[in-house]
């Protein structure tokens, strides 16, 4: 039986990002974009910044994630958004 990607874990999601899998990385950016968004806004209520804060934030897990050890995606995500200068 196939699972679908919705329903792996976010550390098996960053195991197959660490190899290039893009749509493991799609699945992660649907799970968590409108939570990082949410966040990201009372931080700087400004929609545009947002939206360029949330894409940077998931182009650096794409392009660094497999030098990266996250034992939780989700708290490596929200420092990311709130650590933004």
């Amino acid at each position: 039986m196939t699972r679908n990607l919705s329903d792996l874990t976010d550390q098996e999601l960053l195991e197959m990002i660490k190899r290039d899998n893009q749509p493991a990385f799609v699945c992660i950016y649907r799970r968590y974009w409108s939570e990082l968004y949410r966040c990201a806004f009372r931080i700087f209520p400004n929609q545009q910044a947002c939206e360029e804060l949330i894409h940077d934030v998931f182009l650096h897990l794409w392009e660094k994630g497999r030098d990266v050890h996250i034992q939780s995606l989700k708290d490596y995500l929200y420092i990311a958004v709130k650590t933004v200068p």
